[in-house]
Parts: C-alpha cells; sequence; structure tokens
C-alpha cells in the first residue's frame, strides 16, 4: 500500500466467520486505520460474502440454515458499513436475491461455499458496477458456457441489489 495508490481497497470478513459478530472487531478497526493511514486517497469498501449453498455440509456441521447464516451476515456487514460509513459491495445480497427468485441457477462450486461460474459473474457484476458506476445490466460480457438469459438474469439482480445498497448507504 505505501508503494502505489489505490482508488479502491476491499475488505471482508472470511465467509465461515461472517455471520459471527464478535469475528469482526477489533481486527476490522485494525485494518481499517491500517489503510487510512497508508492508503489515504483509496476508498475502502467493504466485500458482503454470501451464505453458503443451503445443502452445504458446512451448514449442517453447524447446525445453521443458510437462512441463519445469511442473515447474520447482513446484519454483521451492514453494522461494519455503518460503524466506519463505507459503501458495500453486496454480492451476499446478490446471491440470496437470486437463488430465490430463481432456484434452478446454481450458484456454487461442489465444495457448497466457494462460488461457481454462475456465482463469479454475479458477484463480478456487483463488483464492476459499483467500482466504475455503471449499472450491471449494460455489460455485455457473457462467459464461454454461460447461457446469454442467465448472464441477463445475473446482470439483472446485480443492478437491482447495487441500487439498493446505494439507496440505503445515501440515507444515512
Amino acid at each position: 500500500m505505501k508503494k502505489d495508490t489505490y482508488n479502491f481497497v476491499t475488505i471482508q470478513q472470511v465467509s465461515s466467520l461472517s455471520f459471527k459478530p464478535e469475528s469482526f472487531e477489533p481486527y476490522a478497526d485494525v485494518l481499517i486505520q491500517f489503510i487510512r493511514k497508508h492508503a489515504p486517497p483509496s476508498e475502502i469498501i467493504i466485500h458482503q460474502t454470501w451464505a453458503y449453498g443451503a445443502d452445504s455440509p458446512r451448514l449442517k456441521e453447524w447446525g445453521m440454515s443458510r437462512e441463519e447464516m445469511h442473515k447474520g451476515l447482513v446484519k454483521n456487514y451492514q453494522v461494519l458499513a455503518e460503524r466506519y460509513r463505507l459503501d458495500m459491495l453486496p454480492s451476499g445480497q446478490a446471491f440470496h436475491r437470486a437463488t430465490l427468485e430463481n432456484k434452478s441457477i446454481d450458484l456454487w462450486t461442489q465444495d457448497r461455499y466457494h462460488a461457481n461460474m454462475n456465482g463469479s459473474y454475479l458477484a463480478g457484476c456487483i463488483w464492476f458496477g459499483k467500482m466504475f458506476d455503471i449499472s450491471p445490466q449494460k455489460i455485455k460480457f457473457v462467459p464461454e458456457g454461460m447461457k446469454p438469459e442467465t448472464a441477463r438474469f445475473l446482470r439483472k439482480i446485480a443492478a437491482n441489489e447495487t441500487k439498493i445498497a446505494s439507496r440505503r448507504l445515501s440515507i444515512k
């Protein structure tokens, strides 16, 4: 961070702890203060991770539903964003919305917690839209092997969720 300048620096909690409020502090504060000291012109943005696939072995091991994980991580990232007045990349909310609106589109790899091509495309649309201030619906790229209608649906979800996240932050 001392050798170059950056427009953005993103931070996130590891997904396996993202639903646990006690896992965020004091670590987030130390990290944010470090970035503010060593990269003052950079905008710090929080990347909201996503809940695991409903059939994830980790969720079963933890005795938790996908919905419980999602609610916990959304609350924790929102508290963090508000505490430090930071913008957020709402990837987790986009994953949640996509699964509610179209159960036939899978977003996870076989391990059920990493993003597959669909999930990576969805998160990438969130990042692109937020960082370039362009509606993800204007993205024309469709990865090889992805159906155009799947890409169109994921871009629509990304556009809606980035709009909602921006409105939420501007209300404060």
